[in-house]
């Protein structure tokens, strides 16, 4: 007999897999067959692509692109109506056949005429290498039966339903209506169980892909076209036994007395198979646990809003003081200008979600001298940042909201949004969003970045659907942001633009969009004192660098100078201020901690003279992903994770990671535990005895555990400049800060830099030309970088004790301004020279290397 066999392979966004499934099609030793293939996802090139290469050879591959995107229960049925074939495969496109499959099928068919499904045991696989040593068993085989007890072998025996890809006769499947219901593919056993017997052929001929995307309750919803309900989402297995009885009760094969036998049936498979009860208790603890959460957020909202509304008294009354501290001295301190202004250059200030209100004071103090420099300035804030708008208009900066171009540009641009949407269809893992691109826009990276930093995560748990449309809001978000800031920059003919944040939530579009633009984006971030901070000309030829750097073209200018004895003196008077509470906002990283010596440290450790020490320094899991050079590894989670594993295998060495101590005062999470130790005990249940954790709130100084350490391990933390400072060696795992300088250890590959780990205590050292080479690295960028504020002095806000965060902090117009004309405020002078010499990347002080 030779009669033609239909393979219908629905498939989307799995180019690379339906290679090896075609492969498999085309080279079955049974000739007479026909392959349908059919794009279900629409946005795919390279499927297109892979099948027509596959049909320039093989004119047995019927291929269709889908008008629109359909389900990929609708892709299935849609194969199965195009097959002329007298029997029928369903093949997925990352599933494998052995090139006898369809010839020992075929057997089966021939030998037993009642046969309608004929199946082959599978071996299981997965995407990362492994494969099964045995075939799974399958006790489904209705030879033999009468119909309620092939139901009830169907019923009691499925698992993976690995039965329903097996070889159908195409008669018996097509009248099968593809019922709509939560595991929908369980009832096409049960119609074929009905239309005839089901045969156990070869075992042993197909591989079934574990691990894919259609596992979880979510993609299973999403893939049938299923509604996002509350019984769908967490009573699965409930849903299917309902949709079991609604299809049984419309069988026209069944006599009622049957159907009602099926009820028992369907409760029996419920209520005694260990596989089906298990999963749906776990569907129930599931939706309890969540319950639980929205429980605990709506009871801990109740609780915040009755605690806060004292605190929000005490915060705006406290605020309008500070408001009018500043009112008070902007108009007592500053000169009325007498001189003419030729406005001829547009400044924009970057003012969006989350500004600390230090900033606007800063900013307009500074630009009210910029002023007498030619320079127009604007503000792009949100309507909803009140007390940051009152600032701006204290100094007179014009306002422009945000929200109101937003309003324009969601219709005018719908259609760029649809496109992006189309092409995100094709996003799955954590990887497909990380390497996103659309039209020269890293999207991924921008949308995983936010996502972090505004839920605290090291990274995203992609099998969360929830977790997954809230990136893609995100990165669409972003995408909005920067079209709409590109004709914002373009219609207002902005020529520089003021940022302190870059990556995140809306900065990350207008970042974008200034830097394609050709703006000339000015930097302003933290240099950890009081007074002063580090600015940087960002650029297309200058990007993604971290602004407590020095940049190459100031580097090149000052490496080979000589480093001078009043220079190392003011190196270590500022090691000394650092580390004593000089500046407050860099203190609170160390508060209640002790300075000791590294013999005291060793003590109270209980390590030896001869013990070698370690310090791997965590990073902020979730703070600015991706944009401060590139990483060996995806992300700090993994990187912390992976280093751990590896100083498992190293006991020559005492390791300790220390958790950075920023989370104290940061106090982002609800949770009591750090992010860290969750991350730690999920991939390790006990870490070794050579390897401690030093939490955040350690009473031992940082510098103490500094001098301790022998080598230090970080992506790119200042803490590996102050270790080389010291002599110490460190190894990097990132670049965009200090590595390649000549005083780290960096690694080019992840497997150079596991080996560095591994063979510590060895081949790590640093000479003494190194250790001079950091320190004038230290001193150009901590003594030289720093742009200080003359025309503004620094006290404690109102109501402020400690200072825990920047906004603690006043900003006043100094008294050192009264009798000057703003042209001639020191700072304002030394800004508007640097600001228009782009070509100096830093700002910098090249007196102090003459």
């Amino acid at each position: 007999m030779n009669s033609l066999v239909s393979i219908g392979i629905p498939t989307c966004n799995r180019p690379e897999t339906l290679g090896l499934a075609l492969s498999d099609c085309v080279n079955q030793s049974y000739r007479n067959i026909e392959i349908i293939v059919s794009d279900g996802c629409i946005c795919c090139a390279e499927i297109e692509k892979t099948v027509k290469e596959f049909a320039k050879s093989d004119n047995r591959i019927k291929f269709f692109k889908q008008d629109k995107r359909i389900t990929v229960l609708e892709n299935f049925k849609f194969v199965l109506n195009q097959a002329k074939g007298e029997y029928f495969y369903w093949l997925a496109d990352d599933d494998r056949l052995d090139k006898y499959f369809i010839e020992k099928m075929l057997e089966v068919f021939y030998k037993n005429p009642e046969c309608v499904l004929a199946y082959s045991e599978p071996y299981l696989f997965n995407k990362e290498g492994w494969e099964s040593k045995e075939v799974l068993h399958s006790k489904i085989e209705t030879h033999g039966l009468t119909k309620l007890q092939a139901l009830r072998c169907i019923l009691r025996n499925q698992n993976l339903n690995n039965e329903a890809y097996g070889l159908y006769k195409t008669k018996a499947i097509s009248s099968y209506y593809f019922p709509k219901f939560f595991g929908e593919d369980n009832a096409r056993l049960i119609h074929i169980g009905l239309e005839g017997e089901i045969f156990k052929g070869e075992p042993g001929l197909v591989k079934i892909r574990l691990g894919g995307d259609g596992s979880s309750n979510e993609t299973i919803i999403e893939a049938s076209g299923l509604r996002r309900s509350y019984f769908n989402l967490y009573f699965g297995y409930i849903a299917q036994a309902v949709g079991f009885l609604r299809f049984l009760w419309k069988s026209n094969k069944l006599k009622v007395y049957e159907k009602v036998v099926c009820i028992f049936l369907i409760v029996e498979r419920i209520a005694f198979v260990r596989l089906y009860r298990k999963s749906i208790l776990n569907d129930f603890y599931k939706f309890l646990r969540k319950v639980a959460r929205r429980v605990k957020i709506k009871l801990l909202a109740l609780k915040s809003n009755i605690n806060s509304t004292p605190k929000k008294i005490r915060k705006f009354s406290f605020d309008s003081i500070d408001l009018l501290r500043i009112w008070y001295k902007f108009k007592r301190n500053v000169r009325k200008g007498d001189i003419e202004i030729s406005l001829t250059k547009n400044l924009l200030i970057v003012s969006l979600e989350g500004m600390n209100y230090f900033m606007p004071t800063i900013w307009g103090i500074l630009t009210t001298g910029l002023k007498y420099y030619g320079y127009n300035v604007f503000t792009l804030s949100l309507r909803k940042s009140r007390l940051n708008n009152r600032y701006y208009r204290i100094f007179n900066i014009k306002l422009i909201f945000w929200e109101d171009i937003l309003k324009n540009g969601v219709s005018i641009f719908s259609n760029a949004i649809s496109d992006l949407e189309a092409a995100m269809t094709d996003c799955k893992s954590y990887l497909d969003f990380y390497n996103f691109n659309f039209n020269g826009f890293q999207l991924g990276k921008f949308g995983i970045s936010t996502y972090c930093r505004n839920y605290f995560f090291g990274d995203i748990d992609l099998s969360d659907n929830d977790a997954k449309e809230k990136l893609k809001e995100y990165i669409k978000s972003t995408y909005l942001h920067f079209l709409c800031a590109t004709k914002f920059l373009q219609d207002y003919g902005i020529d520089k633009a003021f940022f302190t944040e870059l990556n995140t939530d809306s900065y990350g579009g207008v970042y974008k969009a200034c830097l394609d633009s050709g703006v000339d984006i000015i930097k302003w971030a933290s240099s950890n004192r009081d007074d002063s901070f580090f600015l940087q000309h960002i650029n297309k030829n200058f990007n993604s660098v971290h602004h407590a750097s020095i940049s190459p073209y100031t580097w090149e200018k000052i490496k080979d100078k000589d480093f001078l004895e009043w220079q190392e003196k003011e190196l270590q008077s500022f090691f000394e201020k650092r580390y004593k509470g000089e500046w407050k906002i860099f203190a609170r990283n160390y508060k209640n901690t002790q300075l000791l010596e590294a013999d005291e440290v060793r003590s109270k450790l209980g390590l030896a003279d001869s013990d070698k020490v370690a310090i791997i320094y965590s990073h902020i899991l979730y703070d600015n992903l991706y944009f401060y050079g590139t990483d060996l590894f995806l992300n700090y989670n993994e990187w912390l994770v992976e280093t751990v594993r590896t100083a498992c295998d190293n006991k020559k060495v005492k390791w300790f990671i220390k958790i950075h101590p920023s989370n104290i005062w940061r106090r982002e999470t609800e949770s009591n535990e750090y992010l860290e130790t969750v991350l730690l005990s999920e991939h390790f249940s006990k870490l070794p005895d050579h390897i401690k954790i030093i939490g955040p709130d350690t009473p031992i100084s940082p510098l103490s555990w500094m001098k301790t350490a022998d080598f230090g391990v970080t992506v790119r933390g200042t803490v590996g400049l102050e270790m080389a400072c010291m002599g110490k060696p460190v190894i990097t795992a990132g670049t965009g800060r200090y590595e390649g300088m000549g005083f780290t250890l960096d690694s080019k590959s992840r497997e150079e830099y596991h080996q560095r780990l591994l063979n510590l205590p060895t081949d790590a050292e640093l000479t003494k030309e190194q250790m001079l080479l950091a320190r004038k690295y230290m001193f150009a960028l901590y003594m030289g970088k720093n742009f200080d504020l003359f025309s503004i002095e620094t006290t404690s806000g109102t109501g402020k004790h400690e200072v825990v965060h920047y906004n603690d902090l006043l900003f006043l117009p100094s008294d050192l301004i009264k009798n000057l004309h703003p042209k001639d405020w020191e700072d304002v002078k030394r800004l508007a020279e640097w600001i228009e010499n782009i070509e100096e990347s830093d700002y910098f002080k090249w007196e102090l290397f003459r």
